[in-house]
């Protein structure tokens, strides 16, 4: 149609268009289909196109007729057999419009080829029908995955208004109704002007636009000129001109009087896109402000609670360094208190070394007999051998002693009871358990996975249960409000999402809806991170890992202090098996073979330094080799407990 109802001002607009709202909804969609499909390739079938560039160039004739060239590039995805227009036409104001199509083609190399006119739908050939009150313009030309420039040209008749006092050219340049949005838009309107005479803005000649609001137009010299970022398939613009009568002769002239009515509908749609654009500038500037304000104070709030959190947690002993192991609990339950409450693979060995220590096992270094292809060759290995049983528990004991018994007893399980015994030759001696060898605990955990898991299990089990008893409940715990500091990311996350969509709507600058959506996001991670990150341990198992941490320091740094070290073999012995949960022991043995060898070579200290001294098996100490063999163990029945857990089947129906 050629007037409708009356839409935005000066191409100016409400609050949110059709486009920006199906950009927006097409974000959703997008969003929405990414996590459906997280993990599915699915093959793209689908044909698709574009309009990125529409150029009109309209010329206003004499007898009040438009003359019309426009221009399309479709870009396309896929095969596509040629494009359509729909013309508009029919009765304007007591009189008929109609719409003679002049020419169609395609614009090659710079080279407009025009296509003939027929009904037969060859390729490079066009057609018109009647569609409706419409003319539909119908162009075959059969392109694939590339670029196409159409221009056709038309004649839209009778369709300038001549008033008694003014002219008046009312016209959607781009209608409703395209598949897709056209962009880049461009539409240059060549009014009649009489020599002598000249376009005076505001005077002779006045303009308003219809359409999105980031559109505009100027004068240029005697033509108007229209430019649209993009029209949606829902959208449309119009440009409506007025200009004196006397420029168009050749019109049939009626007999009222137009242009104060003009002034009074244009004035109203301005007011009414002011109020529009005020009502956008609120939301424009208020989302800002609300997701500034929303960042800032989370951060601020987890700050404060972090702060305070640290401030109550922090341990009385704030020493540099501490040269004992700071108390009688099991190695292994330290070395959780250290590792935040998780028994890791350097605990086990932790145990297996205590247990040197107390007699009840041994170390040993052997050669095993190979038979292969070429003959056979001798193999090093490390193995243990079980000299006692666990003393029972004795009615007085301290906590930390039945702690120390049942993981001990469990260790005794899990490479004897499980891992030797299941591992024995046929003709082992019942009633005894054969010695442990390191390289059969991987191929123990990968034959019965399942037992492996489960004896694994309970000792780690046994391990960070004595730790949650002796050092993360009872006392004085410091709680941290992780729910409220979570719920806060939480929000400004949700929060940056819909600022997001917010923004697109109301046409904000691409950066800053990135640099304000990114800084919710940040705070959001950042209130989640400091909600999450807390200290499972009471008032003791705060100063007992801080002093663990001053211990670690003392054992990287004791050869370079200006100090005396200690030479008590006792003491020594419970450190290096305290080095291997903290991760510094090959440091501490490099050291003390320098400044204290007589002591690492003393017969009290031998069971232990024994679990350091690299033999030939794979250049590593038996302390790293069996926490490597306990680690690979772990994970290949873990693997294969996993994996059994699936099945398939099927059956009749």
């Amino acid at each position: 149609m050629y007037r409708t109802r009356l839409s935005m001002h000066h191409l100016g607009g409400g609050a949110m268009t059709s486009r920006r709202a199906r950009i927006a909804s097409a974000c959703i969609i997008c969003m929405l289909m990414l996590i459906v499909n997280l993990g599915v390739a699915t093959p793209a079938l689908a044909r698709e196109y574009s309009i990125p560039q529409v150029d009109i160039d309209a010329t206003i004739t004499a007898d009040g007729s438009l003359e019309v060239r426009e221009e399309r590039v479709f870009s396309f995805d896929g095969s596509f057999n040629g494009v359509y227009w729909n013309l508009p036409q029919g009765e304007f104001q007591g009189r008929d419009v109609t719409v003679d199509v002049i020419s169609a083609g395609e614009i090659e190399g710079g080279r407009k080829t025009a296509y003939e006119l027929t009904d037969s739908g060859d390729d490079r050939t066009y057609s018109i029908e009647e569609y409706g009150s419409s003319l539909r313009l119908k162009i075959y030309a059969r392109h694939s995955d590339e670029d196409a420039h159409f221009i056709i040209t038309y004649r839209i008749n009778n369709v300038v208004l001549r008033h008694a006092d003014v002219a008046e050219l009312y016209w959607q340049f781009v209608t409703e109704g395209w598949d897709v949005e056209s962009q880049n838009i461009s539409c240059a309107i060549h009014l009649p002007v009489p020599e002598g005479q000249s376009v005076v803005p505001e005077d002779t000649v006045r303009a308003w636009g219809h359409g999105p609001l980031d559109a505009s137009l100027a004068f240029s010299g005697n033509d108007i000129v229209y430019t649209v970022p993009g029209i949606g398939s829902s959208e449309f613009a119009e440009a409506r001109v007025v200009f004196p009568e006397s420029w168009i002769p050749g019109a049939v002239q009626d007999s009222s009087s137009a242009l104060a009515d003009i002034l009074q509908e244009e004035q109203r749609e301005a007011d009414k896109a002011n109020r529009q654009r005020m009502n956008a500038r609120i939301v424009y500037f208020g989302s800002m402000v609300v997701a500034g304000g929303a960042a800032a104070a989370s951060v601020i709030f987890a700050r404060i609670k972090r702060k305070s959190y640290n401030e109550a947690i922090k341990p009385r002993f704030d020493d540099d360094y501490f040269r004992d192991v700071p108390t009688d609990d099991h190695p292994a339950v330290l070395g959780a208190l250290y590792h935040g409450g998780t028994a890791v693979p350097e605990c086990f060995t932790a145990t297996l070394m205590d247990l040197t220590n107390l007699g009840t096992i041994a170390l040993q270094h052997v050669k095993i007999k190979h038979d292969g292809l070429f003959g056979s060759r001798l193999e090093g290995d490390y193995r243990l051998v079980l000299n006692k049983p666990i003393p029972p528990e004795k009615p007085n004991a301290t906590r930390s002693e039945r702690d120390a018994g049942r993981i001990n007893r469990k260790a005794i399980d899990l490479m004897f009871e499980k891992v030797a015994l299941g591992m024995a030759d046929k003709d082992h001696a019942p009633g005894t358990y054969p010695p442990l060898y390191f390289s059969s605990i991987e191929d123990y955990a990968k034959e019965h996975a399942s037992s492996y898991e489960r004896a694994y299990d309970s000792w780690k089990g046994s391990v960070e249960t004595a730790y949650e008893q002796r050092f993360a409940t009872g006392g004085t715990v410091v709680e941290l409000p992780a729910s409220a500091l979570v719920a806060a990311g939480v929000a400004d996350i949700v929060l940056a999402a819909l600022f997001f969509f917010i923004s697109i709507v109301f046409g904000m600058p691409f950066p800053l809806i990135i640099a304000f959506s990114a800084l919710l996001v940040a705070s959001g991670v950042y209130a989640i991170v400091c909600g999450a990150n807390r200290e499972r341990a009471n008032e003791e198992g705060r100063e007992t890992k801080a002093k663990l941490e001053a211990l670690r320091r003392w054992l990287k740094d004791f050869t370079r202090l200006d100090e005396a070290i200690p030479t008590d073999v006792v003491l020594w012995n419970r450190l290096l098996v305290m080095a291997v949960v903290l991760g510094v022991s090959e440091e501490v043995i490099k050291q003390l073979e320098t400044v204290l060898p007589e002591v690492i070579h003393s017969d009290y200290l031998s069971p232990t330094y024994g679990w350091y001294y690299a033999s030939s098996v794979n250049s590593l100490s038996p302390a790293r080799a069996f926490s490597s063999a306990v680690s690979t163990a772990h994970s290949v029945s873990t693997a294969s407990t996993a994996s059994s857990s699936w099945s398939s089947g099927g059956g009749a129906f």
